[in-house]
């Protein structure tokens, strides 16, 4: 519906411009910020502490983080 150039929309998706000015910074934070948001860091620290995971098994409890879907 918006007739968009799908070349240009490829491109710019793997060719990101960025841009120094307030409201662009603020987007991208916020965006960054609820991908990778503080509470789930402290969630899977705490799962890890709670599952009583020693170091020598942290491999399986990053896929476990990968493959679960939950």
């Amino acid at each position: 519906m918006c007739h968009a150039n799908w070349t240009t929309v490829a491109h710019d998706t793997f060719a990101p411009t960025l841009h120094a000015d307030p409201d662009f910074m603020f987007l991208a934070i916020a965006v960054i910020g609820t991908t990778i948001a503080p509470w789930m860091q402290f969630f899977l620290q705490a799962s890890v502490v709670d599952k009583g995971v020693r170091v020598e098994n942290y491999v399986y409890q990053k896929w476990d983080v990968y493959i679960d879907r939950s």
